[in-house]
């Protein structure tokens, strides 16, 4: 469930789209299929839906914090990847931020989120790039 919580709150943000979103539902379902609340998500039929229920029914007290990280990391170098480290990337990764668990926002490698866009307002992007892919590569 903690990759699922990743990709619920990735989707939240336009980060991922529902497809991505689904197929991780799927790929856990498929793990647990006994599991009464991935069958009601499934069920669900909407990502949005979905998405918005992981993020109410999560146990926050139980959140694996490497997993999670890792999950969420991945998907973000990829992002960045296909859109790239501008201020745009910046204000959304902020945002991102702050849809985060509070119990992890102010930990690394997730509080890079907060600064790593400051160093594009004087066009050093090169240390932007390095700050985020620190964080991207945090669980490597």
């Amino acid at each position: 469930m903690n990759e699922l919580l990743a990709y619920a709150i990735l989707l939240c943000e336009r980060i991922v789209s529902d497809e991505l979103f689904n197929a991780q539902l799927d790929k856990i379902f498929l793990e647990s299929p006994n599991d009464g609340k991935l069958l009601e998500l499934e069920c669900m039929g909407n990502a949005e839906k979905a998405a918005a229920s992981v993020r109410a029914l999560f146990d926050y007290s139980k959140l694996d914090k490497v997993r999670f990280g890792k999950a969420i990391m991945k998907e973000l170098n990829e992002y960045s990847r296909s859109c790239g480290i501008t201020e745009q990337f910046g204000k959304k990764m902020y945002l991102l931020w702050k849809s985060l668990p509070g119990c992890i926002q102010h930990e690394e490698p997730f509080s890079v989120f907060t600064y790593a866009d400051e160093p594009l307002s004087w066009g050093d992007e090169q240390q932007s790039c390095e700050l985020y892919e620190k964080a991207f590569y945090y669980y490597n």
